[in-house]
């Protein structure tokens, strides 16, 4: 897969400025977007973000309130337009979380849990809610995930079934999605970026649009550390292609190679910190069983000298009778 002489030079996506940037283009987003979910996107905007209220105090001592957003760059969210099987229009609002580290389950499970109680997500008129907008979660996932786990494909879609609870039959639901299904439950699509090896694109596979897609999100052929990679896989479709002259961009960007930098060596600082932590607790068990093991032969030696004073004493208790029974006994001189 790499020839140096015809390589590109791209900025690693997997890290959060460059996966920001990337999105913030909505050719990129519809197409990445489009590509997992393996639907024709119409139309992609950003969904309305979260906001923070940070209270100040004027010259006059007065409160003022400001409004501070807080888009976290792991966690983007998109109102999409898409086109039907049946030719129609359907608006599904999209998830997309990232990381460059292993899934951060509760860090998942929160943000999955504000959409359900945002009243973004409803369609209103007037104070009448008409439905829920559907929900999709990407989670794009960096290093591998957990040795147990029996899945092994590098993209997958769990999807909503239903099962008849009185003759255990599955249900039909997804043709159509019954509103209050839809409103409550969510399909989910997983990438997992760790998985991606230069054997996947050399085994025979047709040059799919999600290959050409994964192959910008593949973590080898670094040039600098891991945030800046070689690439030359073909890539045939255009709006992919911008995918990747956007990436290109952004690697001979100077502040987000700088920003790159930082997050590269915060992460090393927090696993150098995390080292340090498990080699101390691992010291302090040591010290634990060692005092533990003192401890023990102290409580032994305690023990015996308890049993040789209890003998001493119990000798000199017997010795102390036989003075008051029979006088003290004076050696014979012979």
């Amino acid at each position: 897969m790499i020839d140096p002489t015809n390589d590109i030079i791209i900025a690693n996506p997997m890290y959060d400025v460059v996966f920001k940037m990337l999105m913030a283009d909505k050719d990129n987003a519809r197409c990445f977007v489009g590509t997992i979910l393996g639907e024709r996107i119409l139309d992609i905007e950003f969904a309305p973000q979260e906001f923070i209220h940070e209270k100040k105090s004027d010259a006059d001592g007065e409160k003022q309130e400001k409004l501070i957003e807080t888009l976290k760059p792991r966690h983007l969210d998109f109102v999409t337009t898409i086109r039907t099987r049946g030719g129609g229009k359907k608006k599904v609002l999209i998830e997309i979380q990232q990381s460059l580290k292993p899934a951060d389950v509760a860090r998942f499970r929160t943000y999955m849990g504000n959409h359900y109680k945002n009243e973004d997500t409803l369609v209103k008129k007037g104070d009448k809610i008409i439905k829920a907008l559907p929900i999709a979660v990407i989670y794009v996932i960096g290093d591998e995930t957990p040795k147990t786990s029996h899945i092994t494909d590098v993209a997958y879609k769990v999807k909503r079934s239903g099962v008849s609870l009185l003759t255990g039959k599955e249900i039909n639901i997804q043709k159509p999605f019954d509103p209050l299904i839809e409103a409550l439950t969510h399909d989910a699509y997983f990438v997992h970026v760790g998985r991606i090896a230069d054997e996947l694109f050399t085994a025979g596979y047709k040059c799919s649009d999600l290959l050409q897609i994964l192959s910008l999100f593949a973590q080898c052929n670094f040039v600098e550390e891991n945030f800046l990679k070689y690439h030359n896989y073909p890539i045939t479709n255009q709006y992919i292609l911008k995918m990747r002259n956007t990436l290109e961009y952004i690697a001979t960007d100077p502040v987000a190679k700088r920003l790159m930098q930082e997050q590269w060596l915060a992460e090393k600082d927090v696993a150098s910190w995390k080292q340090t932590v498990s080699e101390q607790g691992s010291t302090i068990k040591r010290k634990e069983s060692t005092i533990t093991r003192q401890g023990n032969i102290i409580t032994q030696q305690g023990n015996t000298i308890a049993s040789v004073t209890a003998e001493r004493d119990n000798a000199l208790a017997q010795l102390a009778e036989y003075q008051r029974m029979y006088g003290t006994l004076t050696p014979s001189p012979n």
